[in-house]
């Protein structure tokens, strides 16, 4: 975060802006409480909204700002996390299977930059085999909120038990995915920090249909769900 937070300090300044000494530092700082509201408030604290407001801070109110720079200043940001990414092993693998196999597959995620999101997508090399790509950015909701789940109900004018809920976290995949009424897969495996300690706080409330350990595992899941 720090190595993107110092370009995109970097950036501004090469445009003219007059900024304070280390300004990169408060970059980093503005996120980590927008993504703190957002877990808290289970609304997502899109990026370019923050940065704008932090700036205001600093005498660069909405009126005065570039949209232009804002937003490149936000990518430039987000641009060392979104190029580092790596997907689980084993997921472009499982994606083009369930897509041959004819079923729908949508990504959604909480991410508070649905651009930069979009581009993870595309790099990752996804996107082919989806149907639908949300980020929370795009809808202002966070996973649980059924609000982001019902998104895609309505698209696929599909009912809760027709879907399958699958994800690594117990607090934003399952129980949001329990909440709905959908058969519900944990993921276990690498995982951060923030989301590891969530599931162990999380363990005794929230239980999912069933775990796998590895991605391979999951079409005998949904075949076996898809024909009960």
């Amino acid at each position: 975060m720090a190595e993107g937070a110092r370009q995109a300090d970097a950036y501004m300044r090469s445009t003219g802006m007059t900024l304070p000494d280390d300004f990169w530092r408060n970059i980093v700082e503005a996120r980590r409480f927008a993504e703190e509201k957002s877990e808290e408030e289970q609304e997502e604290h899109i990026a370019d909204d923050a940065m704008s407001f932090l700036l205001q801070f600093f005498g660069y109110p909405a009126s005065k700002m570039d949209p232009a720079v804002l937003r490149r200043a936000v990518d430039i940001f987000y641009a060392p996390e979104m190029t580092a990414w790596q997907p689980l092993a084993g997921a472009v693998e499982l994606l083009r299977q369930l897509h041959a196999e004819g079923y729908k597959v949508a990504l959604l995620a909480n991410y508070n930059c649905d651009r930069v999101f979009q581009r993870m997508v595309d790099y990752a090399g996804f996107r082919p085999y989806l149907d639908i790509v949300l980020s929370s950015s795009s809808v202002e909701r966070r996973k649980p909120d059924e609000i982001f789940f019902n998104l895609v109900l309505e698209r696929w004018d599909a009912l809760p038990h027709e879907v399958i809920v699958v994800g690594d976290s117990l607090v934003h995949d399952i129980k949001g995915g329990l909440d709905l009424g959908a058969f519900t897969v944990q993921v276990q495996g690498p995982t951060s920090v923030q989301i590891a300690y969530q599931n162990e706080q999380a363990a005794a409330q929230v239980r999912p249909d069933a775990v796998i350990s590895e991605l391979a595992q999951l079409p005998a899941l949904v075949a076996q769900w898809a024909t009960a």
